[in-house]
């Protein structure tokens, strides 16, 4: 789909994180164990953008470099994390058997010691135009994620639908990119296929 609005167009949704392992040899980046990390319910990427750098010659500037990307951050809430999706980005150890007494309990110990790596981030932004929808493939190529809290709230009278906040910082890939944003679709389907063979993800 040719990136044409004659009426502009607004963003209406968000659907489909997924991540993969970041890693990057003579300057080609590569993405490995891709997953699924929750279901989406809302993205927020910012950026920070380096100080106009300005050259003067012949007492009047001669050149400059302005809006440089130097980092950003990443916030995702989703439902809930996928217990493997959440030991990856979050580096921690897979799960174990511990014995309590006489009986054996299977945790996963969150170590402060832990190094969380480097990860791809992929989502599909939905977009309408027109009365049109369009999807579109887009990834942050390379985050580190924070540690990710626990919040919950007690079960009342009625549901309180509890989700999850994941921060992220955003670094500037080995390629120098540090975003890539696929071809627009029509549908959601074409969209996430997209995002998978992006990230070599089998069909979810």
């Amino acid at each position: 789909m040719e990136k044409e609005y004659a009426v502009g167009r607004v963003c209406t949704g968000f659907s489909y994180p997924v991540v993969a392992l970041y890693a990057a040899a003579g300057g080609k980046v590569t993405l490995s164990n891709p997953m699924v990390l929750a279901r989406g319910v809302g993205v927020d990427i910012s950026v920070n953008v380096a100080s106009d750098n300005e050259f003067y010659a012949d007492n009047a500037l001669a050149e400059s470099e302005n809006d440089v990307f130097e980092s950003g951050s990443l916030k995702l809430t989703v439902d809930g994390l996928f217990d493997k999706a959440n030991r990856m980005i979050s580096g921690q150890a897979e799960p174990a058997e511990e014995t309590f007494g006489e009986t054996k309990v299977k945790l996963t110990k969150y170590s402060a010691d832990a190094q969380p790596p480097y990860v791809a981030v992929g989502v599909i932004v939905e977009y309408k135009s027109a009365g049109k929808k369009i999807y579109t493939p887009t990834v942050v190529v390379k985050t580190k994620f924070k540690p990710a809290g626990t919040s919950a709230q007690t079960r009342g009278k009625t549901t309180s639908w509890q989700t999850q906040d994941l921060e992220a910082v955003i670094h500037r890939a080995d390629d120098g990119n540090w975003k890539w944003v696929g071809e627009d679709f029509a549908t959601e389907d074409e969209a996430k296929a997209a995002l998978n063979t992006i990230f070599g993800l089998a069909e979810a």
